[in-house]
């Protein structure tokens, strides 16, 4: 898993004097240079308790399989040391070269069986419950290995599933973009408004769970900070996904003018308009290389 942000410490947090951790002397490094603790963004403590990711609650929190739980028990993989990379940077750059501070962590675990901590019950074994039951046939076809053509119906039930890994991945990654409005409307059937989703297809498959998050300022300012614009990939068997997403279409269109992507992605769009099969080319694979220098294109 990689994280990596173009936000800078001032356009988030007041400056820290010692790390909430170890209580060392923090210098301009987004991480302790002690202990490696994310400054800006981590939380000292496990957290147990606070506010749900996707609706008002406050109290009691679960975990959550970022994939979900039967990708997990679908796919056993052997448990191993898996890392998190992430990359922060030091000052915002706009026209010029991010100087990016990089940190790892790590834990023991198997490619499926990272989890977010800050879902409640209601919504855990609510409606995400009832999202992954509707999108469980749907995704394995595609994790599977096979290439077929969807249904309106279908592509909507694919897109919603795919947008909730996608935050799932984004708050492993404590870089909040995606805004409450988006993640509402998640929670209430829909696909959020400014997302763009695409699909493609791996073989061999040698990091299974393996994903890439990026947060990217577009210079454009809005009432109080500039345009947010989120990519992720990711990959789940024989499925690579790509999706981007600003606060609206409209702002999604401009952030990735602005910040270079144009219409960089996967072969196939899922959505907002649903592509046949037939229009990509199911001969081309891709791998994590390949998914890497996508994100890392802008850099």
């Amino acid at each position: 898993m990689i994280s990596h942000d173009t936000f800078p410490p001032a356009l988030q947090r007041a400056p820290l004097e010692a790390c909430p951790r170890c209580r060392n002397e923090v210098s301009s490094s987004p991480f302790c240079q002690r202990c490696g603790f994310d400054l800006h963004h981590g939380s000292p403590k496990a957290i147990t308790s606070g506010s749900c990711l996707y609706c008002d609650f406050f109290g009691s929190l679960s975990k959550e399989h970022i994939y979900g739980k039967w990708i997990h028990e679908r796919y056993p993989k052997p448990v191993e040391q898996r890392y998190h990379q992430l990359a922060r940077p030091v000052a915002l750059e706009f026209f010029g070269e991010n100087n990016m501070d990089r940190n790892t962590e790590s834990h023991r675990g198997s490619g499926y069986s990272v989890f977010v901590p800050n879902v409640c019950e209601g919504c855990n074994n609510g409606w995400m419950s009832q999202l992954h039951i509707q999108a469980k046939p749907i995704v394995s076809r595609f994790t599977d290995g096979f290439w077929p053509n969807l249904s309106s119906a279908e592509a909507e039930i694919f897109s919603r599933w795919l947008a909730m890994v996608t935050i799932n991945i984004e708050s492993k990654a404590r870089i909040p973009t995606i805004s409450a409005i988006q993640r509402q409307q998640l929670r209430n059937g829909a696909v959020p408004d400014g997302f763009q989703i695409a699909i493609g297809r791996i073989k061999d498959l040698a990091d299974p769970g393996f994903s890439f998050h990026r947060a990217l300022k577009a210079p454009i300012y809005e009432i109080s900070d500039y345009m947010t614009l989120q990519s992720t990939v990711f990959c789940i068997e024989a499925l690579a996904v790509h999706a981007m997403s600003a606060g609206d279409d409209r702002r999604l269109d401009l952030a990735r003018v602005t910040t270079g992507f144009g219409d960089t992605t996967l072969k196939r769009v899922v959505w907002p308009r649903n592509e046949p099969a037939k229009l990509s080319n199911k001969r081309a694979y891709y791998t994590v290389e390949n998914l890497t220098t996508l994100q890392t294109s802008l850099e």
